[in-house]
């Protein structure tokens, strides 16, 4: 990483005027390595640690800290030259973060911190010990061969003589020659779609410099890096369709992170306006109509697609919770800002339709259960503002009448 910051930093300092293309084309390829370093998945028996423990991500993290990568990073996306960069740079921002969630990076050195901790070590001790306690009380799967043999009397064989049964019966209604047939299943149909988050607690010393790199990266580069990206997607220039899927992930991490550690509106302001509430809706519209329109068999397509579309369920649901904590602050001017996005988002008929056109559409064996968690708690947040507001105003919906044709 010495040479990565080393390199890094001889480039950014010559300016975008006075680069040639071979520097910008080292930049790019220093950042792509950057990104595919931290990329790796982590291997599986280190998350069958304790939660504690440092992995290899946390060791690169923590090196990318240390000598100084970050800095820069954050550097290249607030700087308003290095717009063909912003995308990449917002994809390694990601993945810095990978696995981690807000809520426990705010909370790191507090006392709520260790009580976290301590709860989650207590669930793994319990788990274990139930595992232990069913190892135990497991049976034998072994089947005895010396249970007798019977005869079914009144019931021939194709033998002519009594049917030969291997098992005591008491009825004739239950003689059944299936037991023995194998079953056709049909794979995937009712299966339920698998949640492979995990999140991640490790070393004290992780999440302290973590919080550190999140609360400088909202201070320095968050609305610039938001505005950028958002207008080379809006003007169709996205490398590949998960690009918005780092959007997505970037509004309802440090959203939530700054509503949870310090509640700063001015950090966060590019995300919190009519214009990015309709984004974000014309996002997960068009997410819907993705899922809706591919063929029924495509299933893992489907997965692809669901995914992306929880990422945009998030970021509503945390524009929402900024939202409302906006309404309940002391500063009317906050106050004021908050009720012009209320009212915009409560007399549009598609933000009213948003949620039930979700629910409707749900399917097990494609949407996780963490998808419909953060559904339900996004469509009882808005029906709760929604109450709110109609307490203390009188909201007036106008519908379109279709006319009636006259019949000749």
């Amino acid at each position: 990483m010495k040479v990565f910051s080393s390199q890094l930093a001889s480039l950014l300092q010559m300016g975008k005027s006075n680069r040639t293309e071979d520097d910008d084309l080292m930049l790019e390829r220093i950042l792509i390595t950057i990104r595919n370093i931290l990329h790796v998945p982590a291997d599986s028996s280190e998350y069958h640690d304790l939660q504690n423990s440092l992995t290899s991500h946390d060791r690169t993290v923590l090196s990318m800290a240390e000598f100084g990568v970050t800095d820069l990073l954050f550097y290249l996306c607030g700087n308003r030259e290095e717009e063909q960069h912003c995308l990449l740079a917002l994809e390694t921002i990601s993945l810095i973060f990978r696995d981690f969630e807000p809520s426990v990076l705010a909370s790191a050195n507090t006392g709520r911190d260790h009580q976290k901790i301590d709860k989650e070590l207590e669930e793994l001790k319990r788990r274990e010990d139930m595992k232990r306690v069913q190892r135990k009380c497991a049976k034998s799967t072994r089947h005895s061969r010396f249970g007798g043999t019977f005869v079914v009397q009144g019931k021939k064989s194709i033998t002519e003589k009594d049917l030969i049964y291997h098992k005591n019966i008491r009825k004739i209604k239950d003689l059944s020659f299936d037991d023995e047939k194998q079953i056709r299943r049909h794979t995937g149909y009712n299966s339920i779609a698998e949640d492979k988050s995990q999140t991640r607690y490790s070393t004290p010393k992780t999440r302290s410099t973590l919080k550190e790199l999140a609360i400088k990266s909202l201070d320095v580069c968050y609305n610039p890096l938001m505005k950028k990206t958002k207008s080379l997607l809006c003007r169709g220039q996205g490398t590949a369709e998960c690009d918005e899927t780092f959007y997505l992930w970037a509004c309802a991490f440090f959203m939530e992170f700054n509503r949870i550690h310090d509640f700063k509106l001015d950090v966060v302001a590019e995300t919190l306006s009519i214009d990015s509430f309709s984004y974000i809706l014309q996002i997960t519209f068009k997410f819907h109509e993705e899922i809706k329109s591919l063929n029924a068999k495509k299933v893992e397509v489907k997965k692809t697609w669901a995914r992306r579309l929880h990422n945009a369920v998030r970021t509503y649901r945390e524009m929402l919770e900024n939202l409302n904590k906006m309404l309940s602050w002391r500063d009317e001017k906050i106050k004021g800002i908050a009720k012009v996005i209320q009212n915009n988002i409560f007399y549009q008929q598609e933000y009213r339709e948003l949620p039930t056109m979700l629910l409707k559409q749900f399917e097990r064996r494609i949407f996780t259960r963490s998808y419909l968690t953060d559904l339900v708690e996004c469509t009882h947040l808005y029906i709760r503002m929604l109450d709110l507001y109609t307490r203390e105003n009188t909201l007036i919906v106008q519908e379109t009448k279709k006319v009636k044709k006259k019949k000749k």
